[in-house]
């Protein structure tokens, strides 16, 4: 057990999105891992009721869950991490969390990113932190629901950069 899906969605909890990760991986907790969610109780509390049934919801600073972590605290759940984009699972890996995979739901479309599938646009920061994920071994794939056909990322960057 321990970190069974590991996700980038800046929508983070939301309709059957969410209810379908968890079902396709039986997962019994969702941490939501950002310092600023982490420190706001009323978000905290929203996102919760968002979750499915029977899910358990936290929302966790990245120190916060990397200590946790190593204390074992999750090593009987089925967790579904969530981020609102590559900074923090990068910062997971440096820490020594072992992510294995990261899928990639959707980060919208602002001014300051591109857009390289239709619901993933990145800045020039995150592109580079997926490179960062990509080159400590990490897969990551894009898709919006499990059923989906995955896409790997850096073949979306790659496009983009030729």
């Amino acid at each position: 057990m321990g970190i069974v899906l590991a996700r980038i969605d800046d929508r983070l909890i939301h309709g059957q999105v969410t209810v379908g990760w968890t079902r396709s991986h039986n997962v019994d907790q969702i941490v939501i891992v950002n310092d600023a969610i982490a420190k706001d109780p009323i978000q905290s509390t929203v996102l919760s009721i968002a979750a499915p049934p029977g899910v358990d919801v936290q929302a966790l600073s990245v120190d916060k869950f990397v200590a946790d972590f190593k204390q074992g605290k999750f090593d009987k759940r089925r967790l579904m991490l969530i981020f609102t984009g590559p900074r923090e699972p990068l910062m997971l890996i440096r820490a020594g969390v072992p992510l294995h995979s990261i899928n990639v739901g959707g980060m919208k479309f602002t001014p300051e990113r591109r857009q390289i599938s239709k619901a993933v646009s990145v800045s020039p920061q995150e592109e580079s932190d997926f490179w960062q994920i990509i080159q400590s071994g990490v897969e990551v794939e894009v898709r919006m629901f499990p059923s989906d056909p995955k896409t790997l990322i850096q073949n979306l960057l790659s496009r983009q950069e030729g």
